[in-house]
């Protein structure tokens, strides 16, 4: 069973939703698959699902607290972190132009 959900993580040539489908179904086969929340994530964060993302992050720290002090999520803390901040960036870009008039 281990070994048929780690084929579930692979990104498929690149799919990312596809790699969002196989994680979600490796959840629904096991809940306590760690691996499949920690890809899930990445998938989110890939696809710009940031608020997503983040619950995510959050659900794994609550089910894997152990492996919430991992260099795997503390970089994904990182990236989650990057990507709030760009986010931010771009609403207040938005927010300028539409603000800008005669």
């Amino acid at each position: 069973m281990e070994n048929l959900l780690h084929w579930f993580f692979l990104y498929r040539d690149g799919d990312v939703y596809a790699a969002l489908n196989d994680c979600i179904k490796a959840i629904q086969l096991n809940n306590r698959q760690c691996k499949a929340y920690y890809r899930l994530c990445r998938c989110l964060l890939q696809l710009s699902r940031i608020e997503e993302a983040i619950s995510c992050r959050n659900n794994f720290k609550r089910l894997f607290p152990e492996q919430a002090d991992g260099p795997s999520f503390e970089s994904l803390e990182r990236d989650l972190e990057q990507a709030v901040i760009k986010q931010r960036m771009r609403k207040d870009k938005g927010g300028m132009l539409h603000n800008v008039g005669p």
